[in-house]
């Protein structure tokens, strides 16, 4: 794509309105995060004329030369903190020399802009504390705004996403669908997203007829209105062992997982930013380790159950009127992700993943409300935040999600629906 070329640029409240908090965040970027040096910034930071900026770069910068966005690394000190940081907790770089002598890395995180056929679309990753309350929290997150700005201007290392070249014509035709279903407010989340999953699940066999695929749609729409995907969500079986095998075995995979991260990566602060992931997903096994000493014989899954059912009766009571929150949820991930049609998913393989991280999540949510009495707005952002930073830096989350639906003895269609059905 041509960098000097006008493109529209669409850009909604959510990114737009962020803003970083610097030394006040809860997870900041600038600890235990492994930082990349592109070639240019490196070369500038080392040969920098401000003193200051070249003795830091001398002493903290190493060269690496992977590639040309990773010609050097920022060596972390004992404690985790990148070393270009000031007493305060705010970035010597950015202070002394400003925004664009700082590390592409650094100039990204946690905005993004992705391709999306003639337009270009700002987003933001929700692994950052602020990006999550931005996202989730206001109601208007997803009202865009318009501009016109060359590619050059964005100044960001990649820029993700399909031209109108590459877009598959079924993607867009497939998201108008998923968010007009998402709004469709006259029924509850969970029938709409049942709504979507069928539609997905049916309208794959049509994704190389794009007239074909709109007339399926059409009629799905009509099918999501007039009540009949409702009814057969109701009518639908749970498998509620499903869901216990694939929460207990999602989660023992994400402590496999941490512990060869932190044998591997020898991140000083590693532990650390566990500990807040560990705070708001281990509530339910301690509900479940207490109530088995109370009540020996009973299952694992019958305490599971339990305590999921109760504390989701806790976390509807808070989002009784704030229902955006879970709204703006599904809606960024359709937006950010993109089907993650660049991982080589169809439609509906893309929708039980993303089934499966929000039944982790709910379940965590649940758990978190039934030890503590409620569910809290902190409690909330720092589980969708620190899921979502496990997730980014795992490169095999997904992969490894799939293996636990195959692993779970089941991966068919009905039991991924279980998973919307809360009680």
């Amino acid at each position: 794509m041509a960098t000097s070329q006008l493109y529209n640029i669409m850009t909604p409240n959510f990114s737009s309105e962020f803003k970083c908090v610097g030394a006040e965040c809860t997870d900041t970027c600038c600890r235990s995060w492994e930082i990349n040096v592109d070639k240019k910034a490196f070369k500038n930071l080392k040969k920098n004329e401000n003193v200051i900026i070249r003795q830091l770069a001398n002493e903290h910068l190493s060269l690496a030369r992977e590639s040309t966005n990773t010609w050097g690394k920022i060596k972390l000190k004992d404690d985790g903190y990148c070393p270009f940081l000031d007493t305060t907790g705010w970035c010597e770089v950015h202070k002394q020399i400003g925004h664009q002598a700082l590390p592409k890395t650094c100039q990204n995180y946690p905005k993004s802009y992705l391709v999306f056929g003639e337009q270009v679309e700002a987003s933001i990753s929700i692994s950052c504390p602020s990006a999550a309350e931005a996202v989730l929290l206001n109601p208007s997150a997803f009202t865009f705004k318009r501009h016109e700005d060359t590619l050059q201007s964005l100044n960001h290392i990649v820029l993700g996403g399909y031209t109108s070249d590459t877009l598959p014509a079924w993607m867009p035709i497939l998201r108008d669908f998923c968010f007009s279903v998402v709004l469709f407010e006259q029924i509850s989340l969970e029938h709409r997203l049942f709504a979507m999953g069928m539609a997905l699940k049916q309208g794959e066999k049509h994704i190389d007829n794009p007239q074909r695929l709109q007339e399926f749609l059409a009629t799905a729409e009509e099918m999501t209105a007039d009540g009949s995907f409702s009814k057969m969500f109701e009518d639908l079986s749970v498998n509620e062992r499903f869901k216990w095998v694939m929460f207990a075995n999602q989660h023992h995979k994400l402590d496999v997982e941490e512990k060869l991260h932190q044998k591997s990566a020898e991140l000083p602060s590693a532990s650390e930013s566990q500990s807040r992931f560990d705070q708001v997903r281990t509530p339910i096994f301690e509900l479940i380790k207490e109530r088995k000493e109370i009540q020996p014989k009973a299952k694992e899954v019958e305490l599971f159950l339990e305590i999921f059912n109760s504390g989701q009766e806790k976390v509807d009571a808070f989002l009784a009127d704030k229902e955006h929150i879970l709204i703006n949820y599904i809606l960024y991930y359709l937006f950010h992700n993109q089907f993650m049609h660049n991982q080589d998913k169809t439609p509906f393989q893309f929708f039980k993943i993303m089934s499966v991280d929000l039944f982790m999540q709910r379940a965590y949510l649940a758990g978190i409300a039934e030890k503590e009495g409620e569910l809290t707005q902190e409690k909330l952002i720092q589980l969708f935040q620190t899921y979502a930073r496990k997730r980014q830096h795992n490169a095999h989350f997904v992969q490894n999600m799939e293996i636990q639906l195959q692993h779970s003895n089941t991966d068919g269609p009905g039991d991924i629906f279980s998973l919307l059905k809360l009680n």
